[in-house]
């Protein structure tokens, strides 16, 4: 599922959860307990990335598919956003934010936040694997803005299905300057103290893992 870009938040009014767009490899991981493949536009990308192949395989899923990013930081990332592996540096992550398929069954028809509950209630860890947590309001997206090197963000309906190879309004792409632009029109400074704090949680008290790894890999770096 694709989303359309969009030059502006969408209106408030609309249940939605807030997604960081990384700027990496956007593939969907065929995980059957030790069978694992990393679908990338079709091509099956798994031999060039054998350590999250690895994690993946430990997770032992009976019958998943999982949708995510590859990411890393400088030339990794952008060797990732051409749609191929990085020849040197440190090995990159992938961060899962959607869970499309399960148990043998499509989820495609959940809302958003029904897969989330699922895909939170997997309990996915190990090396280079990140779930993307749920957030949502204005809030997670000063956790976003705040941070450097990320591409955009892309708000989503709660209640949106799964819709595969679909460019939907369900979920927008905003990307980091239209938003500085925004926050600019309005007088308002998205990188501030207050926006640096933004980086935990305020509704759990506890660092979002997807923010925790921004903090390891240093996205916004050109080495």
């Amino acid at each position: 599922m694709l989303a359309r870009v969009g030059h502006r938040l969408p209106a408030p009014g609309e249940a939605r959860l807030v997604d960081p767009t990384w700027g990496g490899m956007r593939v969907l991981a065929a995980v059957r307990g030790q069978s694992v493949r990393l679908l990338c536009d079709g091509r099956d990308v798994a031999a060039e990335f054998p350590h999250i192949v690895a994690s993946l395989a430990a997770l032992d899923l009976p019958d998943a598919v999982l949708d995510g990013e590859i990411v890393g930081p400088g030339a990794v990332r952008r060797a990732l956003a051409a749609h191929r592996p990085p020849s040197s540096g440190a090995p990159p992550s992938l961060v899962i934010s959607d869970l499309p398929w399960f148990g043998g069954r499509a989820r495609i028809a959940e809302h958003l936040v029904q897969r989330r509950v699922r895909l939170a209630g997997l309990a996915i860890s190990g090396p280079h694997l990140v779930v993307v947590e749920a957030a949502s309001g204005a809030e997670a997206v000063l956790q976003v803005v705040a941070l450097h090197g990320l591409t955009g963000i892309v708000v989503k309906r709660a209640d949106s299905p799964y819709l595969p190879g679909l460019r939907s309004r369900l979920w927008t792409l905003v990307r980091v300057a239209d938003l500085r632009a925004a926050a600019s029109a309005a007088g308002r400074d998205m990188v501030d103290e207050r926006a640096h704090d933004g980086m935990t949680d305020v509704a759990a008290g506890a660092v979002r893992p997807d923010i925790a790894l921004l903090r390891r890999l240093p996205l916004g770096e050109e080495a």
